[in-house]
């Protein structure tokens, strides 16, 4: 009985103590144990009839032989009965798990992963704060049984500290260790210093030697967004904080999806056509701002009922705007010229500010408030709620989402009740295994590329297109629940019906390429501008000035060069066919 007693306690404290850290979890299955043997020891003992006196001093007597049982100094014959024995034996089996744990652990997993290591066949290496880098490991090791995990410190660390639970400490040399028989998964997490730039090279050398060396890197989100950068000798996805951010949150809040759910909107030839553009506010316009902005303009290239057509109305709000326009607007000239953004540079808190956000409450679907700290942006969305129900707009209320950049726990129970505000972590990046190893959209994009290089042989292979391209094909990928959400199910169709719906998506499809380019600064190049001998072999860019002939309506497609009459809008069709 007294032995079911003590393995019933067991059980109960592994299960309370399950979510503790180890070292902790030991040291406090460590001290029931001890309990447990005072109380046997005393049990044992017990002066029957004895002076108050007397029994105290058994009992501090018993806590002090229960310590030296514990250092295996103790005296099982006390316990004379077969489970009294079964105990001793599991506390002293226990004590010196605890010991090896509370003072060997480092130690004991050094050594465990550099066998890993070792004897692995394939190996993570993640580099990077220890913040950002412990929600990665975690990640793996959920995903991974037995992963073999190596971590280097980023640059800004002066020291090691602690170890990495799950992972290698290793430093910068250990790069040039690595074998050719062995697949390597490197994660470059976010710096501030661009690092990860110089890793890349230093990768791209050892990817002549280490032929499976898949490598996701975080780099600045303007370098991802217009520079194009080669690494022919790497299994390479460059990625932003800020890109991963966007994407994430324009995939649960899908704009087209969210015309369709107001019933803003009808079936016109078998696709969606929304009433009114898609119509957001953006206040705050730094790097997170601004790839919203960008991301969502590519994410609205459909049609809508609207004079113009355009899918996207715009209202950009932040101090100094002028200053932070002018070098987007170099970047991407196009941007200057789509009447549908408008700037408007105000300082916050100010009359000018909120007579603006006044002016556009009744059309607008989306409100984006990134523009201070935490405590700020939260302070601005109840203002601007209240500003709503003021103005008799409460049934009206927009989709407000808050850039929260540290934890608000109180913030974000304050806004639980109101069912149009959503919050965007943009300080603690939830980095997963999922996204930065795995990379399904990367897989499939590799997939689209080599389907349409097996129909024209004059295109590389994905490691030698660069970044442009590269991110093109993951632009078609990540576009797909929007040509979903437009045309629905078209199982049912008719074969003609069914060709409608396509070429109504192909001219969609156009238009989400051109604004693809729009966003990464590219611009129109005119036909009269191309050579005699480009015209005759349907040239199509000029590369290094960043300009296509092809930017231009879908209507005006079939008046440019090319190698067969209707071939350019064909690309298009079978962009979109291929999906269906």
């Amino acid at each position: 009985m007294v032995l079911l007693c003590y393995i019933l306690g067991l059980v109960v404290l592994h299960i309370s103590l399950r979510k503790c850290e180890e070292r902790l979890r030991s040291i406090l299955m460590v001290g029931y144990n001890y309990l447990v043997v005072v109380a046997l020891y005393f049990w044992i003992r017990f002066p029957f009839g004895g002076e108050a006196s007397e029994i105290l001093y058994t009992f501090l007597l018993c806590m002090y032989q229960a310590i030296m049982a514990l250092a295996f100094e103790g005296n099982p014959d006390l316990f004379g009965s077969p489970q009294y024995v079964c105990i001793f034996l599991i506390i002293v089996v226990y004590t010196i798990r605890a010991v090896l744990i509370v003072f060997f652990k480092s130690l004991l997993s050094r050594t465990v992963m550099k066998w890993r290591l070792f004897w692995a066949r394939e190996i993570y290496l993640v580099r990077g704060s220890r913040k950002d880098a412990l929600t990665l490991i975690g990640d793996i090791h959920k995903h991974v049984k037995r992963a073999a995990v190596a971590y280097m410190f980023s640059d800004e660390e002066e020291e090691e500290g602690e170890p990495v639970p799950g992972a290698l400490c290793v430093d910068r040399e250990w790069i040039g260790k690595m074998k050719g028989d062995k697949r390597y998964h490197v994660i470059l997490l976010p710096d501030s210093c661009h690092e990860n730039i110089r890793y890349l090279q230093e990768l791209e050398a050892l990817g002549k030697q280490v032929s499976k060396l898949r490598v996701t890197a975080f780099l600045d989100n303007d370098l991802i967004r217009f520079e194009d950068l080669v690494f022919e000798n790497l299994d390479a996805y460059l990625v932003s904080k800020e890109q991963l951010l966007v994407r994430r949150l324009l995939m649960e809040r899908q704009p087209v999806g969210y015309l369709k759910e107001q019933g803003l909107g009808r079936m016109e030839r078998g696709v969606f056509c929304p009433d009114v553009p898609f119509t957001v506010c953006v206040i705050g316009f730094e790097d997170f701002g601004k790839e919203f902005l960008l991301s969502t303009y590519e994410n609205t290239a459909f049609e809508t009922a609207a004079s113009d057509r355009k899918g996207l109305r715009a209202l950009i709000l932040d101090e100094n705007l002028e200053k932070k326009q002018a070098g987007l607007f170099r970047d991407a000239p196009q941007l200057k010229e789509e009447t549908g953004i408008v700037w408007a540079d105000a300082p916050f808190e100010s009359e000018a500010f909120f007579d603006t956000i006044e002016g556009w409450m009744g059309d607008l679907h989306q409100i984006l408030i990134a523009a201070g700290d935490t405590a700020y942006n939260v302070e601005l969305a109840m203002r601007l709620l209240r500003i709503f129900r003021k103005r008799g707009l409460g049934e009206h209320i927009p989709q407000i989402v808050v850039a929260l950049h540290e934890e608000a726990e109180g913030s974000i129970l304050l806004l639980s009740q109101e069912k149009n505000v959503f919050f965007q972590k943009v300080g603690q990046e939830p980095f997963t295994y999922e996204e930065l190893v795995l990379r399904r959209t990367d897989e499939e994009a590799e997939a689209l590329h080599r389907r349409y290089q097996g129909t024209n042989f004059h295109v590389g292979n994905w490691n030698t297109l660069g970044t442009f391209t590269q991110n093109s094909n993951r632009a078609v990928v990540w576009d797909i629940p929007n040509k979903l959400a437009l045309a629905g199910d078209i199982s049912g169709l008719s074969d003609e019906e069914r060709e409608a719906v396509l070429w109504q998506l192909a001219r969609y499809e156009h238009r989400r390429w051109n604004v693809f380019h729009y966003s990464r600064g590219w611009t129109r190049l005119p036909v009269e501008a191309l050579s005699e001998e480009e015209r005759e072999k349907c040239a199509t860019k000029h590369k290094q000035e960043k300009r296509h002939t092809c930017l231009v309506e879908w209507e005006e497609l079939d008046d440019l060069p090319q190698s067969e009459p209707g071939i350019l809008k064909r690309y298009d069709y079978e962009n979109v066919a291929q999906l269906f």
